[in-house]
């Protein structure tokens, strides 16, 4: 759990109340510096996996935490792994979130990622479908994008376009655009 106040109060102010709600729980929680996103404060980091899920508050992250140790993700509040690029990381969640259950910490496997004309396109495999999914990179509107920032900045920020794929099992129509 992400709580250096040095590098951004956020995470103190957030991830403090989040490590002390998971302490008295079965994970063993350790309090960290910086983990990298900010302004998803409060941040956790699942080892050995380095799954990162974000915008977590006490209750979120209990449940978050119960379904990892079960050998599931819950989309809500997932970031990615930290092994994957942003556009990646962005991709997988964006799946996880259309697919709108927990699925499986490796579920979702990552087959493709190339750069395009205008972004970057993956493939993704899940439940023997295959989904094609396309990523821009885009700058955000200004905004303070930490707690300690002096000046708003425009953080880069990857967005999902489109996510077409051919499911086979697990609830999607077959050959939908999701």
């Amino acid at each position: 759990m992400c709580t250096h106040a040095k590098k951004d109060p956020c995470c103190a102010m957030l991830g403090r109340p989040v490590a002390a709600a998971l302490a008295g729980g079965q994970a063993e929680v350790w309090e960290t510096t910086h983990v990298g996103g900010d302004r998803f404060a409060a941040n956790l980091v699942t080892l050995p996996q380095g799954v990162y899920f974000g915008r977590l508050d006490p209750e979120s992250a209990q449940s978050t935490v119960a379904a990892f140790e079960r050998g599931l993700v819950l989309p809500e509040n997932y970031r990615g792994r930290c092994t994957d690029s942003g556009a990646a990381q962005a991709a997988e969640a964006a799946l996880r979130a259309r697919i709108a259950r927990p699925v499986g910490v490796n579920a979702i496997t990552h087959l493709a990622e190339e750069e395009s004309e205008d972004g970057v396109r993956l493939t993704l495999g899940h439940d023997g479908g295959l989904y094609s999914v396309s990523v821009e990179t885009v700058e955000g509107q200004e905004c303070p994008t930490t707690c300690s920032a002096l000046s708003p900045t425009r953080p880069v920020h990857h967005r999902v376009r489109q996510i077409t794929g051919t499911p086979l099992r697990g609830g999607l129509t077959r050959g939908a655009a999701v």
